[in-house]
Order: structure tokens, then C-alpha cells, then sequence
């Protein structure tokens, strides 16, 4: 056992591992089971023996194996919805059925990075990962100065909600030291008539102007409070527009 604990701590620094768990089972028995490493580094969470991590891909080959032995057995069944057997999933506009989950042709959005796909909070079920609201996610790169007191080395995620009688957007900004702030927006619908046109003008008077001082006045307090101030890096040489889809430059005539 001493040899597979120094095996264990060999391989965190070989291969770079931040923590590792190690369990070996004996005819259907755990004989050994030991954490070693960290599951959090910045809050120095070490790894304990039942810590569950995420597999990533290798849940579909035992997922598709599982779902085999269901078959078989008579408790699964392809055309059924999603939700018979995940009542947490949204109900979507068309119904998804289990084989199509399974082909990987249900529509169901795919992660576009790593930090995607990971949540920001620890799931003990994996049911816990869904967004109940069934909201669409989105996330890109700083690419405009905002803020002088923000850098530029900064990442987006924008959840909203999507539209009917209300409306809900969050906003979160995360450095590469960790998340930095979160703002949210919240509406109900109203049908647009001349009567709402003038009550929200009669509501909101001035409102550009309370915008534009309220951004300024806040500016002042993080300025006082000695917030690091960051000017910015002028005009580009060549003005551009920036095509978030292909990632390509456009030049402006």
C-alpha cells in the first residue's frame, strides 16, 4: 500500500495533477480508497476518498452502457421523452426523446470551452448541472474598453432568459483570477401602445441622463476609494470591426 501512495504522488507531479483519488476494490469490496492533492487549490480543499469529480466524455461510453443493460432489461424505452425518466429537463418546443439524446441529434447545445461546460458551483446530482429556466448561455472575450477600472484580460457570460412575459438577463465577468462582478436585469411585458409609451415616459423622465450621471458618479466613488485606474490604449491604426462568429476583421472603408 505505501508503494501505490508514492505511485499516487509520483504520478500528481509527473503529469501535473492538481489531485488524484484512488480506489481499489477487492471481489465487490473496497479494500483501499485515498485522496491526494487538492480539489481547490485557491480555497486548498484537499481531495477525501468519496470526492466525486467529473468525468467529462467518458460518462457517454458509460452512459450508452448502462442504457444497453436498461434495454435489455425492459426498463428503458428509445421513444420515450426525455422527461420520463430527467423530470428536471425544460420542456423544450418539440419533444426529445431518449434515442435521440442518445444519437447526440436532439439539439441539445454543446459547450464551446472548458470553462463552458464547467459549473460554478459543486453538483452533487448531475441533474443539478441543468438550468431549470432552460436559459440560453453565452460567453466571449473582452474585446471593448468599458471600464477604466476593468481590465481588458476579462470573459463575459451572459444567461437570458428566453422571451414571453417577462424578461431576465444576468451578466457575469470573470478574470483569470476569478469572478469579478454580476448584474442582472429584470422586466415584465407590456403591450406597446401610445398609452405605455407615455407612462413610461411620465415614469422614467430624464432616464438617459440619470444613466449617464449614475455611471460617472460610481466612477468617482471607486476613484476616491483608490481603485487602479487604467487608461485607455488609444485608437486602433486602422478602424475594424470585429465578426464574433468567424472571428475575422473586417476593415471599415
Amino acid at each position: 500500500m505505501e508503494q501505490a501512495r508514492r505511485s499516487a504522488r509520483a504520478g500528481l507531479v509527473t503529469q501535473n495533477l492538481p489531485g488524484l483519488s484512488v480506489a481499489v476494490g477487492i471481489d465487490g469490496e473496497i479494500a483501499w480508497a485515498e485522496g491526494f492533492g487538492w480539489a481547490d487549490m485557491e480555497k486548498r480543499v484537499p481531495v477525501a476518498p468519496a470526492m466525486r469529480f467529473r468525468i467529462g466524455h467518458t460518462s457517454k461510453a458509460l452512459t450508452s452502457a448502462a442504457v444497453g443493460l436498461l434495454l435489455e432489461k425492459g426498463r428503458l424505452r428509445l421513444e420515450d421523452e426525455i422527461q420520463t425518466y430527467v423530470p428536471e429537463f425544460p420542456e423544450k418546443q418539440w419533444p426529445v426523446t431518449l434515442r435521440q439524446l442518445m444519437g447526440n441529434v436532439a439539439g441539445v447545445r454543446h459547450y464551446e470551452s472548458d470553462e463552458d461546460s464547467s459549473p460554478s458551483a459543486h453538483c452533487e446530482r448531475a441533474v443539478e448541472g441543468l438550468d431549470p429556466a432552460g436559459n440560453a448561455r453565452h460567453m466571449f472575450d473582452k474585446e471593448l474598453f468599458v471600464s477604466p477600472f476593468i481590465d481588458m484580460e476579462a470573459t463575459y457570460e451572459f444567461r437570458m432568459r428566453p422571451p414571453d412575459e417577462r424578461a431576465a438577463l444576468l451578466i457575469r465577468e470573470h478574470l483569470p483570477s476569478g469572478h469579478l462582478l454580476t448584474a442582472t436585469f429584470v422586466a415584465t411585458g407590456v403591450p406597446l401602445t401610445t398609452r405605455a409609451l407615455w407612462r413610461a415616459f411620465a415614469t422614467h423622465p430624464m432616464m438617459t441622463l440619470k444613466v449617464i450621471g449614475g455611471i460617472h458618479w460610481q466612477a468617482l466613488r471607486l476613484w476616491l476609494k483608490g481603485a487602479p485606474f487604467r487608461r485607455h490604449g488609444g485608437a486602433p491604426d486602422e478602424l475594424v470591426t470585429i465578426d464574433t462568429l468567424s472571428r475575422e476583421t473586417v476593415e471599415v472603408p
